[in-house]
């Protein structure tokens, strides 16, 4: 099945951080990239654009809906279904190897076996995040 983006919860964020290469990556409520293996995050962010030059600009980050995200499958293989979290690059991950205490931030809506994939994800807010 094909999902399209349908996100139900989105904010900005101020930002200067240059996130051009950061699109459909998890960020935290300051703008930064999520850098924690299971840590919390604010949500998804939904542009590619550099706060850097001419900052602050407003990044647009997903907590609550659809929304892409550019996931790592190949370190562990992402199944439809699974309760995702984001690993130090900012990418989601399965949760199904991670430790106690580790924050669900959505779940797979499609497969990934790649790294950099770009898939479909249920989010829901990191802040009523599941932990295992």
């Amino acid at each position: 099945m094909a999902y399209k983006e349908n996100l139900i919860g989105r904010v900005s964020v101020d930002t200067t951080v240059d996130h051009s290469a950061n699109q459909y990556k998890f960020v935290t409520a300051g703008g930064a990239l999520a850098a924690a293996n299971g840590g919390d995050a604010l949500g998804v962010n939904q542009d590619a654009l550099n706060g850097a030059v001419d900052g602050p600009k407003p990044l647009f980050v997903g907590y609550l809906g659809i929304s892409k995200v550019q996931v790592d499958g190949n370190t562990d293989a992402i199944a439809v279904g699974d309760l995702l979290t984001c690993d130090a690059a900012g990418k989601g991950i399965s949760k199904g190897g991670l430790s106690t205490g580790d924050i669900a931030l959505g779940e797979a809506l499609a497969a990934s076996t790649a790294d950099d994939d770009i898939i479909p994800v249920l989010l829901n807010s990191a802040r009523c995040g599941q932990q295992n």
